[in-house]
């Protein structure tokens, strides 16, 4: 008993612990480091009033947004189009601006005196109000900040970035983004050529199913190697910094070294890179006058080779694509069924022989029947050594288009892959037996 007594006061001893330490950190005073509740600032009485937002302070450019019959604009005249929705979403962040309120009041420590961000708020061409946000706060993870002179707030570190880089964000989104998945469906092709591409161009195709290579040659590509890799990228092409509407010589249009050439609603729109200068490179849209500077890490993409579109396997097809797939081996076919639940949450189902097996009875199998490895390019199939060890893959999609997969040996390490009637790549003799291995268990 006086074990079990024991053991009954250690546990409530540490469950008082536990309050305790609770009770002190729901006690923790603001200013802290936890995240502060959010409200808003400034205060003002007829917000659907303010025609002009006009934004300056320390060491940035200033900007005025203005807002006339629903629409916005920037306050300068220009040949550039200006990012019209980009506008509305700082708009709608600066009016009210998001903020949490902090105990205390104004001081001068808090550097509103000499702003890092004015914002006036302008109605009839006046100004109704003010926001001023002083130095940083570490303590607080934000910018000190009043509309009223004598209350403070905090503005978090990221949306007061986002205020006071406002003029750039609103030409660079202008280059190139297409944010929404549905600009995918819209796209029909895209051409990577130019001075440091030479005759190696690359071109990307939408076909019934998704997208493909079609230059070099036509091929199938892993779905999120082709995406990762270049469609994403190349579909969120920002500048990182807009310079000027002047394209001067040393800018290096006149010779791209890379030209992206994209059919998008059935037009044509052509992105150039020029020069190389600071880890970066010039960058216009062609017949915009519009000049940007983008840094190198979000150009990698254009010095790819080919292969790194295809992706590691001689033959891939996201799941999602397939609707079945029949394996022909030593004179037998074997058929298998594809189905997802009918909410498409990833319920995967495959029937094969009359018997259905869950997603993790049979996807090893689709895995190893997808990732037989591209180990050497070829130009056209070489001599079959062994007619006995084929394999033939069909695999039928959703689109309703079917794909073809020949695994020919040609050496006792080596098999030809020929997809869709065209071998320009081999693969290992140990990725074939694998899927052989797999066959195997299945018709057992």
């Amino acid at each position: 008993m006086r074990n079990a007594d024991k053991k009954i006061i250690v546990l409530v001893l540490l469950l008082l612990v536990c309050c305790a330490a609770w009770f002190l950190l729901m006690r923790k005073p603001a200013g802290s480091g936890e995240t502060l509740p959010q409200d808003s600032l400034p205060t003002l009485s007829e917000p659907e009033n303010v025609t002009e937002i006009a934004v300056s302070g320390r060491d940035m450019e200033s900007y005025v947004i203005t807002r006339k019959d629903g629409a916005f604009s920037l306050d300068e005249s220009t040949s550039i189009d200006i990012s019209e929705p980009y506008l509305q979403v700082i708009w709608e962040k600066l009016l009210p601006v998001p903020a949490a309120k902090i105990d205390g009041e104004v001081s001068d420590e808090m550097e509103l005196s000499d702003p890092l961000l004015l914002i006036q708020y302008r109605a009839g061409g006046e100004t109704v109000s003010e926001v001023r946000v002083g130095r940083y706060a570490s303590v607080r993870g934000g910018y000190y900040a009043s509309s009223d002179g004598k209350t403070a707030w905090i503005v978090d570190e990221e949306l007061f970035g986002q205020l006071k880089d406002a003029r750039q964000e609103f030409y660079i989104r202008n280059l190139l983004d297409f944010s929404a998945e549905s600009d995918f469906d819209r796209l029909k092709s895209i051409r990577l050529s130019g001075k440091k591409r030479g005759t190696d161009e690359i071109c990307v195709e939408a076909d019934e199913t998704w997208f493909r290579l079609t230059e070099p040659f036509s091929y199938i590509c892993d779905y999120r190697t082709l995406k990762i890799n270049f469609l994403d990228p190349a579909m969120h092409l920002k500048g990182t910094r807009y310079l000027s509407e002047e394209k001067k010589d040393e800018y290096g249009f006149d010779d791209p070294e890379y030209v992206l050439t994209y059919n998008y609603d059935d037009k044509e729109i052509r992105i150039l890179i020029g020069a190389h200068e600071d880890e970066g490179s010039y960058v216009c849209r062609e017949g915009d006058p519009a000049v940007f500077w983008i840094r190198d890490e979000d150009l990698a993409f254009l010095s790819l080779p080919f292969t790194d579109l295809i992706g590691d396997s001689v033959y891939s097809r996201y799941i999602n694509f397939a609707d079945r797939f029949s394996i022909t081996y030593q004179g037998k076919t074997d058929e298998f069924d594809l189905e997802n639940a009918s909410d498409y949450t990833d319920k995967w189902t495959m029937t094969h022989d009359g018997e259905t097996y869950p997603y993790e009875k049979f996807i090893a199998f689709y895995t190893a029947l997808m990732g037989a490895p591209r180990s050497r390019e070829v130009q056209g199939a070489e001599p079959e050594t062994d007619p006995d060890a084929a394999i033939l893959v069909e695999v039928l999609l959703k689109s309703g288009k079917t794909d073809t997969l020949e695994l020919k040996k040609i050496s006792e390490r080596e098999y030809d892959a020929v997809v869709d009637g065209e071998c320009h790549f081999t693969t290992t003799a140990s990725g074939v037996e694998a899927i052989i291995s797999y066959m195997n268990k299945w018709r057992e």
